[in-house]
């Protein structure tokens, strides 16, 4: 049968994360992104606590989080907007806080926009962005340079009304993308068969 892992989920709740914890006495610290462009770098071992769920951040109404992975140090975090706005920023000034701790800007946002996604990444990294028109290309990080926070950053695509960023993610491993259109009809492309373009 099924196993209902997490029983105090509400209607406004999702999982957006499930890590592999073997061993509790292993710690390590994870880096969390929202969509209003906020991050968070919080201790494993903040986690060990005798609840079956618990707060970890606060968040606003609006607010949710878009990222979360196991952080590295001497890495920086990419971000990409729903306007098209992309932005490599310096957290090496951000340290692990409590989970009850509030949240550090990342980026600055214009008016409506938000985070679709971001995540730690190293220079030579690439990040796939695609709109919800279907276009997609890659971008190498390497060349929006490495800003300090809570800065704007340059242009991923020039959009034209009712275009915005649908999808981002960083290009790690050959994967098929699969997307449908609004009558619901699929198409697919590799991630290979994306191009890189400035």
């Amino acid at each position: 049968r099924s196993l209902e892992l997490v029983p105090t989920f509400d209607d406004k709740d999702k999982v957006c994360k499930i890590l592999d914890y073997k061993n509790k006495l292993e710690t390590f610290d994870l880096v969390m992104i929202t969509n209003l462009g906020n991050i968070k770098i919080v201790s494993s071992s903040e986690f060990d606590v005798k609840k079956s769920s618990f707060s970890y951040l606060k968040l606003k109404e609006d607010e949710y989080i878009v990222h979360i992975e196991k952080y590295e140090k001497n890495k920086t975090i990419f971000f990409v907007t729903s306007g098209g706005m992309g932005v490599n920023v310096d957290i090496s000034d951000v340290a692990p806080t409590s989970r009850t701790s509030g949240l550090i800007k990342g980026i600055s946002l214009s008016q409506d926009d938000f985070v679709v996604n971001g995540g730690l990444c190293s220079e030579n990294d690439k990040f796939i962005v695609m709109l919800n028109n279907g276009m997609a290309k890659k971008v190498e990080v390497k060349e929006f340079g490495v800003l300090p926070r809570n800065r704007k950053g340059l242009k991923l695509f020039s959009l034209k009304d009712n275009e915005n960023v649908a999808l981002a993610f960083k290009d790690e491993d050959t994967c098929e993308i699969i997307v449908f259109d609004d009558k619901d009809k699929p198409y697919s492309a590799s991630t290979d068969d994306i191009s890189v373009e400035s």
